[in-house]
C-alpha cells in the first residue's frame, strides 16, 4: 500500500505528505504484524499448536514463516518452482484475468495500485484451497478495494483533464457493483444463469407475503426462506430422511430451527417446498395425506404452497 501513495502521481499530495504517509503506512502494518502474530493469534487459539498457513502451503523450504521466507529469496529454483506450480497454470490464469478483467481497460494508467493488488492475487492463487480462488467467498476482498480505488482516481483524474467520458461514474458503480456481486465474476455463473421459469418462480415466492396473512408462520428451506423475509415468523425445514412412515409424528418432536428449542417445521401454518427435490416432494405427499390444502403453485410448477 505504500507504493502507489508514495509514487501515484493521480494522489494531489505534497512530497513529504507522500512520505509520512508511506511511512506510516509502513509503520503500522509493522506493528500489527508484530500484535497479530505475537499477541492476537496465540491469544484466540488458546496457546494451542498450530503450524502457520505459510508453513503448511510451503513446507518444503522450512518449518517456521522466517524459514521459508529466507529460503525462497535464496534461491531462484524456489522462484521458478512456485512460478510454474501456481502461476502458470489454467486455473490460476483464468482466476486472475476474471478477477481483473473488469479493471483492465481503465487500470492501464495507474500501475502502481498493481502493487498492492498483486499481493493479494498472489496469496490467494498459491493456496491449495480451491475454495481461496473460485471466487465465490471472500477471500477477493484483499484485492478489491485497490482495484475499485485505483479505477475511482483514474475516472477521477479523467474528468478533472476534461476528457470525454461521459457516463464515467455509470461505468464506475457498474464495475463496483458486478466485482461485489455474489454471481459474477464467478467463472461458475454458468451453472447459476437463471432461467425465465426460475426468474418467475422468484418473483411469485417474492410476492407470496402480500397473499397470505403477516403472522402466518412458514416452514420451507433455506433457500426458499431467503426469499420470505417479509414474513416475521418462519421454521427452517432441513427435510430429514426418515425411514419410519410415522416420519411427520418424529419429525414433530426435531428441533429443526437452530437456537429455539421445540420450534418444529410443523408447528408452522403454511409450507413452500421444492418438487424438483425427491425428499421435499415426498414429504409434500405426505402433507396432503395429513390433510393440508394445496393453495397454488408456481408459474412453472416447481414449487407448491401447501396450508394447513
Amino acid at each position: 500500500m505504500a507504493a502507489p501513495i508514495l509514487f501515484d502521481k493521480s494522489l494531489e499530495l505534497s512530497k513529504s505528505l507522500r512520505r509520512g504517509l508511506a511511512l506510516a503506512t509502513v509503520g503500522l502494518s509493522l506493528a500489527w504484524l508484530i500484535v497479530e502474530f505475537g499477541w492476537l493469534i496465540p491469544l484466540l487459539s488458546n496457546n494451542r499448536e498450530s503450524t502457520s498457513e505459510i508453513v503448511k502451503r510451503f513446507p518444503q523450504y522450512g518449518s517456521t514463516p522466517s524459514q521459508v521466507l529466507i529460503s525462497i529469496l535464496r534461491s531462484p529454483s524456489a522462484w521458478w518452482e512456485l512460478l510454474t506450480k501456481h502461476l502458470l497454470n489454467n486455473t490460476s490464469v483464468r482466476y486472475i484475468l476474471i478477477l481483473t478483467g473488469p479493471f483492465w481497460f481503465f487500470l492501464r494508467g495507474i500501475g502502481w495500485w498493481w502493487v498492492p493488488t498483486s499481493v493479494g492475487i498472489l496469496m490467494n492463487v498459491s493456496s491449495n484451497a480451491p475454495t481461496q480462488h473460485t471466487l465465490n467467498y471472500h477471500y477477493e476482498l484483499v484485492v478489491l478495494p485497490f482495484m475499485i480505488f485505483g479505477l475511482w482516481l483514474t475516472l477521477s483524474s479523467r474528468l478533472k483533464k476534461g476528457l470525454p467520458m461521459p457516463t464515467a461514474h455509470l461505468v464506475l458503480a457498474l464495475m463496483i457493483g458486478l466485482s461485489l456481486s455474489g454471481r459474477w465474476p464467478g467463472r461458475q455463473i454458468q451453472l447459476y444463469w437463471p432461467t425465465l421459469n426460475q426468474v418467475r418462480d422468484s418473483w411469485y415466492l417474492n410476492t407470496l407475503a402480500s397473499k397470505l396473512p403477516h403472522e402466518s408462520i412458514v416452514a420451507a428451506d433455506g433457500q426458499v426462506l431467503a426469499q420470505l423475509s417479509t414474513f416475521r415468523n418462519q421454521r427452517l425445514w432441513s427435510f430429514p430422511v426418515y425411514e419410519s412412515k410415522d416420519r411427520l409424528e418424529l419429525l414433530n418432536k426435531e428441533d429443526q430451527w437452530t437456537g429455539l428449542p421445540g420450534r418444529s417445521p410443523l408447528d408452522a401454518q403454511v409450507f413452500v417446498l421444492n418438487l424438483n427435490i425427491p425428499e421435499q416432494a415426498s414429504y409434500a405427499k405426505d402433507l396432503l395425506t395429513a390433510g393440508a390444502v394445496k393453495m397454488a403453485d408456481s408459474p412453472s410448477g416447481q414449487y407448491v404452497v401447501l396450508k394447513k
